[in-house]
């Protein structure tokens, strides 16, 4: 059912006129319906008008079709006296600073009843687009009391007082710890000056209000602008930038006696097997055992990181002995080390996959280790011959 009742009726033709109104406040004033009831036939409509300026004529007793929009719905008996000269009171408004907002109401819903047409004055003037007109617009940087004065044709006066409030938009700040940090690392971010905030634009994962403080893992450099809200729905922003220490990227290579990372770190640790090495901590090591190796290094800005993984093992060592005898890198490109198991001299011949002697030599027996250059050498199968008291044959890649 619409609220309300016909504020006008007429006759004409075997036919009764009148219109209905909503009771709602729509800025647009469209829930107006224009109604017809035929006396002869009975038959009703119901129309929506898209605008309508009303005042009260004449009023009516008698049976009137009511219903909602579109709908005719069941016949109620409708006593329309004129409404009585005066205003729907306007809300009091109150607006963030910087936006400013309307006050009052359009005429169609503003006044109810008197003579149109309706003059219209706002006091004080300070601050509104207008004063003559039934809703202006409230510039900011106002806070008052305003209060309208309406007077239709017959002399007739009405008033309305409106109280409007600027709020302050919050200063909103941040802060995060630490205050330097490194790709991957933890950063707590902490806002102040409003209620509650948002990601301004939406920043992964974060789809809704932020915690406070709230967490973030950035691995680039990051910026995003945070909206904080008071109570009152007011808005403040602060621009959030995270510049990320990228990690370092210690890379290991083997001169065929040492082990080599870039020299341009502040700080070394070498690992065999995941154990830090006593006293290596430098970009060169130069390894006295077979194993993993890999360096951890941090550089000046205190980011920390750790190489791949570089092997030095023997590969395919045949021998006729319970004693081993190590050989590394395996596959080697310009070195390979052998490492003897007992003090002795040894014979050492180097052949090709054709059998081709390419390299032969005989230790003196004061040294455990022996480091062959194959620098000259073209990339292939090589077999290395070990004679000492026991026998080795061992398989040399190449690359």
């Amino acid at each position: 059912m619409i609220a309300g009742g016909p504020l006008k009726i007429n006759y004409f033709n075997n036919s009764l006129y009148g219109l209905l109104y909503h009771e709602t406040y729509n800025s647009n004033c469209t829930d107006y319906y224009a109604a017809k009831l035929d006396l002869i036939t009975g038959v009703s409509e119901l129309k929506n008008l898209d605008y309508v300026t009303y005042n009260c004529g004449v009023g009516f007793n008698g049976t009137f079709l009511m219903g909602t929009k579109n709908t005719i719905g069941k016949s109620s008996q409708a006593n329309s006296p004129v409404p009585v000269y005066s205003l729907n009171q306007a809300p009091d408004l109150s607006y963030c600073s910087g936006t400013g907002a309307k006050i009052g109401f359009p005429e169609c819903y503003y006044v109810k009843g008197g003579t149109p047409p309706y003059t219209f004055s706002w006091l004080p003037a300070t601050g509104l687009s207008a004063t003559n007109i039934p809703q202006p617009y409230v510039y900011s940087g106002n806070t008052a009391t305003y209060t309208l004065t309406v007077t239709d044709s017959g002399g007739n006066v009405v008033h309305d007082t409106i109280n409007v409030v600027e709020h302050p938009n919050p200063i909103v700040t941040h802060s995060y710890v630490p205050s330097a940090f490194c790709s991957g690392e933890t950063v707590a971010v902490s806002l102040s000056g409003a209620s509650y905030y948002y990601t301004f634009p939406k920043y992964y994962p974060f789809s809704g209000s932020l915690s406070n403080p709230f967490l973030l893992t950035p691995t680039n450099d990051t910026s995003f602008e945070i909206k904080g809200y008071n109570t009152f729905g007011c808005f403040g922003t602060t621009q959030v930038t995270l510049d990320v220490n990228p990690l370092p990227t210690p890379i290991i290579t083997w001169s065929g006696i040492d082990l080599i990372t870039q020299p341009y770190y502040t700080s070394y640790q070498w690992l065999l097997n995941n154990i830090p090495i006593t006293g290596a901590n430098d970009s060169l090591y130069s390894p006295s055992s077979l194993g993993t190796y890999i360096v951890k290094v941090s550089d000046s800005n205190g980011c920390v990181n750790t190489s791949s993984v570089l092997n030095l093992f023997p590969l395919n060592t045949n021998h006729y002995s319970t004693q081993s005898i190590q050989v590394f890198p395996n596959p080697a490109h310009t070195f390979f080390m052998i490492n003897f198991p007992t003090f002795q001299p040894y014979k050492l011949i180097l052949t090709d996959m054709n059998g081709k002697k390419v390299f032969e030599k005989i230790t003196d027996g004061h040294s455990d280790s022996e480091t062959i250059s194959i620098a000259h050498l073209v990339e292939g199968i090589y077999m290395l011959k070990v004679v000492g008291e026991e026998v080795y044959n061992i398989k040399i890649i190449r690359y």
